[in-house]
């Protein structure tokens, strides 16, 4: 089974919080290859920017070093190369990461391209930011701010069985009233920036606080 870490998302500048920089360091330390698939398979300079960083933002890349991880080789899966990618890149790669973006693009992009029958063979350390995170459910929640319409579930890629709500905020009662509406069909954890939750062995680790909201639950990083 892989090992899966789902996050919200880490800080641009700063990169990961603490905790998550000890769970990389124990399992990704050392020479690794890297494929990415994108959330917004169109948008190449946005996805460039996630994985290689600019002025603005340290990227993904310099975060993961920062975690003693040697990245080797690196590939983006997006519109650009999408005819000319093979099974073996994503068999063969030693961390899988699905990027953040647009959820319900990525869930297309990964199922139109029959990239997730690879996902699912591979060995890879697999890594879900945002959207990412959303998808690797089997059931994802997608919230009404994704679809300028009433939220709703899509099926996911099934790697886990945890539906989360990235950027979760307790004080955002729009966002939180929402989460409480659909969590009678499927538990749902909101999930705020700089916590994650880690699968390994079948056993889930939630970095951050936990708590219980009345019919939901999230975790806080502080």
């Amino acid at each position: 089974m892989n090992k899966i870490l789902l996050l919200s998302g880490p800080n641009k500048k700063t990169g990961y919080d603490q905790k998550i920089k000890e769970i990389i360091k124990e399992n990704l330390s050392g020479e690794k290859s890297i494929v990415f698939i994108s959330a917004n398979p169109d948008n190449y300079e946005k996805n460039d920017i996630q994985v290689y960083g600019n002025e603005d933002s340290l990227g993904i890349i310099k975060m993961l070093e920062e975690c003693n991880v040697k990245v080797s080789n690196t590939c983006i899966i997006d519109n650009r190369n999408i005819k000319d990618i093979n099974n073996g890149i994503l068999l063969n790669a030693d961390i899988i990461y699905l990027m953040g973006g647009d959820p319900i693009l990525q869930n297309e992009f990964v199922i139109n391209n029959n990239l997730l029958n690879f996902i699912k063979k591979s060995n890879s350390f697999i890594i879900g930011v945002s959207a990412g995170s959303m998808n690797l459910a089997k059931s994802a929640f997608i919230p009404k701010y994704e679809l300028n319409s009433k939220a709703k579930f899509i099926k996911g890629f099934g790697l886990c069985d945890i539906s989360i709500i990235p950027h979760f905020n307790t004080n955002d009662l729009e966002q939180v009233n929402e989460a409480k509406e659909n969590s009678n069909k499927h538990e749902l954890i909101g999930l705020p920036n700089d916590s994650a939750i880690f699968i390994s062995n079948n056993k889930i680790e939630y970095i951050g606080i936990f708590n219980a909201i009345i019919s939901i639950i999230y975790i806080n990083s502080h």
